[in-house]
């Protein structure tokens, strides 16, 4: 659901509460950043780092083929 898409006023109470859910646990995730690499062995560091490439990756990859689709639509 897009914001742009909220039409009705309980729409836009359940898309706020969504949205300040997810602000809420990055500030939590941010808040304990230091607690978390303390407990986290170097193993783990490095299995998250390359989990978190694969995600750039992938998201890197759908922004150039949605770029390609709407240079070249003959493609598409």
């Amino acid at each position: 659901m897009l914001a742009t898409h909220v039409s009705k006023p309980l729409e836009a109470v359940v898309f706020a509460g969504v949205f300040l859910t997810v602000v809420a646990l990055l500030l939590v995730t941010f808040w304990n950043a230091p607690w978390l690499s303390k407990r986290l062995s170097s193993n783990a560091r490095v299995i998250m780092s390359r989990f978190m490439g694969m995600i750039l990756s992938a998201i890197a990859i759908g922004m150039i083929s949605d770029g390609l689709k709407a240079l070249l639509p003959g493609l598409a």
